[in-house]
């Protein structure tokens, strides 16, 4: 749909009151941030588990020195973390899933970032001197370094995409201020490189699921000794199977593509969308005026699920701007059954819940709790041990559930309480004969 509403109410959740800039998400859902006010790296989980899973002494309380950066998911749940430590270099670490920390290389002390590839999950090490594939065993693989190109160039330091194909892309810069280029290559499994285009700045470049490549440019301004000075016109070019599109008189920073067609982007004090058939015209979907720091700067941005995370500059707070109702995830894992819902806990408003993918006609219990207590059960992660409500329900003919209903006025909960719900779904094809749906939750206004 090329129409999507500006009007869009958000839950605001203040997710680390911690001096957060970088920050990763998983496809759970589960948050890294780099705190390089404390030296440390923390994980929380969508429910508000807190840890600090990196520091510089192994006590749990930082130390100077560490200065955490660029962070990355693996695939197994493990964590990736770049740090410059100083004395010239920087230290890549794996934190695994059981906590324990590996070194993996130690880097030289020119810029470098972490990137996560799309479609196959693989972590990337970039810097102006190679691409390089994390290896399961933690060794650096070169995909692709300067002597590569004729004649031998700097890789781009933006941020590297994925197709579903193997194929990745990269920029690449001839290192010099003399020659203000930067190029964008694609690069085949087989390792054959293909140039797509030139400009003199590709600072950034996104990729949407249908493949259209949305890339930032610019124009460079020569000054008085034939270098570069500054970027005086810049543009946002897209790139489809069809070819270089033309551009258009402006590209937005710290560009994510959402879905076909449209790209999020970060403004001072605003999250923007911009759905390309109808440049340049964008949306509002986040005003940082819902934030209690206004004024405050964003810095980094990170999308699940419909939910925008963001670090900011100024409180160095990470806040979450979502749904009302935040999928907490804990499903079991021999299910399809999922769990959604739609509108605020706010008195008079409207709250439907949808249960979708359940067996048919079958029996389910709803626990409805005030705080999530994770739990191992079922192959899934249970939230409704200490609950306040149960009631059996069950599915049609399909597999579904619908409710909704209109939240009460005033509310039966005090403002600010978080509201859980979580089905046992009765399954006769589990091995235990039940299932869990994932958790929801939501905060009463």
């Amino acid at each position: 749909s090329s129409a999507r509403s500006t009007a869009v109410s958000w839950a605001v959740a203040l997710v680390e009151d911690i001096e957060g800039d970088f920050i990763a998400v998983d496809s759970r859902g589960w948050l890294l941030v780099a705190d390089d006010g404390l030296d440390i790296v923390v994980r929380v989980t969508p429910w508000g588990t807190r840890e600090t899973i990196l520091d510089a002494t192994g006590d749990g309380q930082g130390a100077a020195g560490l200065n955490p950066g660029f962070l990355a998911w693996g695939q197994d749940g493990e964590a990736y973390v770049l740090c410059n430590v100083g004395g010239g270099q920087r230290n890549l670490f794996r934190v695994d899933a059981d906590d324990s920390v590996h070194l993996l290389d130690v880097l030289p002390a020119s810029f470098a970032r972490l990137t996560k590839g799309a479609f196959t999950g693989a972590v990337y090490v970039q810097n102006r001197h190679a691409v390089s594939r994390i290896a399961p065993d933690g060794t650096l693989d070169v995909v692709v370094g300067p002597e590569d190109f004729q004649p031998p160039v700097d890789l781009g330091l933006a941020a590297l995409e994925e197709d579903p194909d193997g194929r990745l892309f990269v920029t690449t810069s001839p290192g010099t201020p003399l020659e203000p280029s930067e190029s964008l290559h694609v690069i085949t499994p087989s390792g054959a490189i293909n140039p797509i285009m030139t400009r003199d700045e590709i600072p950034d470049f996104a990729r949407d699921e249908s493949g259209t490549l949305f890339v930032a440019t610019g124009t460079c301004e020569i000054g008085p000794f034939g270098t570069c000075s500054g970027f005086f016109f810049e543009s946002l070019v897209l790139v489809t199977p069809a070819g270089v599109q033309p551009g258009w008189g402006f590209h937005p920073p710290s560009m994510t593509a959402t879905r076909p067609g449209w790209i999020a982007y970060l403004q001072p004090n605003e999250i923007r969308e911009l759905f390309v058939e109808a440049c340049c015209s964008n949306n509002v979907v986040v005003d940082f005026a819902d934030y209690p720091e206004p004024a405050d700067d964003s810095a980094r941005m990170v999308i699940h699920d419909d939910a925008y995370y963001v670090s900011f500059r100024g409180s160095r707070n990470v806040v979450r701007y979502a749904r009302p109702w935040v999928d907490l995830g804990g499903a079991s894992a021999s299910t399809a059954t999922q769990l959604t819902g739609s509108g605020f806990l706010r008195g008079g408003e409207t709250v439907s819940l949808e249960l979708t993918g359940a067996p048919p006609s079958t029996l389910m219990l709803a626990r409805f709790s005030l705080a999530p207590s994770p739990s191992p059960l079922f192959g899934g992660t249970f939230f409704g041990l200490s609950f306040f409500h149960q009631q059996i329900v069950g599915t049609d003919a399909a597999g579904s559930w619908t409710t909704s209903l209109t939240w009460p006025s005033p509310p039966p909960l005090d403002p600010g309480t978080s509201f859980v719900l979580q089905f046992i779904v009765q399954d006769p094809s589990s091995s235990d004969g039940l299932v869990l749906s994932n958790g929801l939750t939501a905060e009463v206004e």
